[in-house]
């Protein structure tokens, strides 16, 4: 075995020591020195990964700045070489990452590059691959690239600037992400964390309202529209989301004030009209409700179960041995002597106030159907809200024990009536609709069938009955 002296080994360590500075500075000059499509990547990844393997250099800010460069280049020069090495942008950033901490040059240039450059290209390739990866509705690796650029976003450096790219932005599409990935949590939390920061976009006010919607939060989703609105007060997609609250929550008539509103501002926008005929039917249905309630009420009912039914009534008037128990729309007059009901009146205001509502609603399917002839949902409530006054007049005639022949006969052309401009409607969707799926025709022409009944128009029962029976 040949012996080598202590002076022949210190040179080779230098001589190795030399060649791992010569190999960064190579790599150093190739990159400074030529375009991308100019370099062999690959041999530069083999020089400098053979650096940062040597212990004189492996822990060198330099080199980690010219590995940082090779990897980015592997990363983004070509489509082969990227999917060759698809860790390669995360090797970049680990290395400008190690640049930054362990240059110790005078000056620490290295880690000011690595800061304001690399790191900088790692942020936005991090998000060209997290946007590509979301429009391919990848979307967990979506949100993964976007994470790992999250950290490097510097508000102040020019090149974000330029590129319009901040933390916010980011932020907004790891919530989309989120929502089409149906991660409902990360999505509200990300919104929520958007909004928090003053981002100003009145898609994240909506969809981050809606969102609190679907958890059952109304309070929350109602603060957050609110405060959206007052950004921006035009803005259509949150005056529907605000509307579709106010909706939900049974809120009819404060619905019906914001849409009016809207309307005024935007008179062709049949969504409006549509919203608010609903919002006008709402209103009709919570005094039928009560209604029909106090006529369930009947004579020599205890007034403790009175009480205990309709709740405790507005106000107590009393004269000459009966007690009115006073609701909104209507009264129980109880025998003082025996304390049972003795008969139960409507308020005329509150049956008129009902046909009134229902009177808007209509006139609004009317404008929907002026402006779009072609939307068949305003056909069908229209043909569903005269069905509905048909059922509201056989319990007003059950409830007031009409039996008159006479009264009869006018309730009953009343009722065919109604019946008639129903179906008239129906069979506008029925026909036209063609976009209506074929369990919704059924259940339809289940309906139709019924009315024809009703019209005692036997050949059109008819004939509904054996297209049921072909189609079901």
């Amino acid at each position: 075995m040949t012996k080598i002296c202590g002076f022949a080994l210190l040179f080779l360590l230098a001589l190795g020591a030399n060649a791992q500075s010569y190999k960064v500075t190579s790599v150093e000059v190739a990159i400074t020195n030529n375009l991308p499509k100019d370099l062999d990547l690959e041999e530069l990844k083999t020089s400098i990964d053979e650096a940062a393997e040597h212990p004189k250099t492996r822990a060198d800010g330099k080199m980690f700045y010219w590995k940082g460069m090779t990897y980015y280049m592997l990363a983004t020069t070509y489509d082969s070489l990227a999917n060759k090495y698809p860790d390669a942008i995360v090797v970049a950033k680990e290395s400008f990452e190690d640049c930054i901490k362990f240059d110790d040059s005078r000056r620490r240039e290295w880690a000011e590059l690595a800061q304001d450059r690399g790191l900088i290209w790692v942020a936005i390739e991090l998000y060209n691959r997290g946007y590509v990866a979301y429009q391919n509705q990848e979307y967990d690796l979506a949100i993964t690239r976007l994470n790992e650029a999250i950290p490097l976003m510097d508000e102040e450096n020019p090149l974000l600037i330029e590129n319009n790219l901040n933390k916010n932005v980011l932020l907004e599409l790891i919530g989309y992400s989120a929502v089409a990935n149906e991660n409902n949590d990360l999505a509200r939390e990300t919104f929520q964390q958007l909004v928090d920061n003053g981002y100003k976009e009145s898609a994240v006010f909506a969809s981050l309202s809606q969102l609190y919607m679907y958890n059952g939060d109304t309070a929350q989703a109602l603060k957050t529209v609110t405060a959206g609105r007052d950004v921006f007060p035009n803005d259509r997609s949150l005056i529907n989301v605000e509307l579709d609250i106010y909706l939900k929550q049974g809120r009819s008539q404060e619905l019906i004030d914001k849409l009016d509103v809207a309307i005024e501002e935007d008179p062709g926008n049949t969504i409006y009209y549509f919203a608010r005929a609903i919002s006008y039917e709402g209103l009709a249905s919570s005094i039928r409700t009560d209604i029909e309630n106090l006529y369930k009420v009947k004579p020599g009912m205890p007034e403790v179960e009175v009480k205990e039914f309709l709740g405790e009534p507005k106000d107590v008037t009393t004269e000459g041995g009966v007690r009115s128990l006073n609701y909104s729309h209507g009264s129980v007059l109880v025998n003082v002597s025996s304390g049972n009901v003795k008969k139960v009146s409507i308020k005329d205001e509150s049956l008129t106030a009902i046909e009134g509502y229902l009177e808007k609603a209509l006139a609004d399917y009317d404008v929907i159907i002026e402006i779009d002839p072609s939307y068949y949902d305003a056909y069908y409530n229209k043909g569903a809200l005269y069905q509905n006054k048909v059922s509201a007049m056989i319990e007003e005639m059950n409830a007031k024990g009409i039996y008159d022949p006479d009264e009869v006969a006018k309730y009953t052309s009343k009722k065919d009536a109604l019946y008639a401009k129903a179906l008239e409607n129906f069979e506008i969707v029925f026909d036209n609709h063609t976009e209506m799926s074929n369990e919704e025709r059924v259940e339809l022409a289940k309906n139709m069938k019924r009315v024809y009944a009703n019209l005692n128009q036997m050949d059109k029962f008819a004939e509904m009955k054996a297209w049921i029976e072909e189609n079901e």
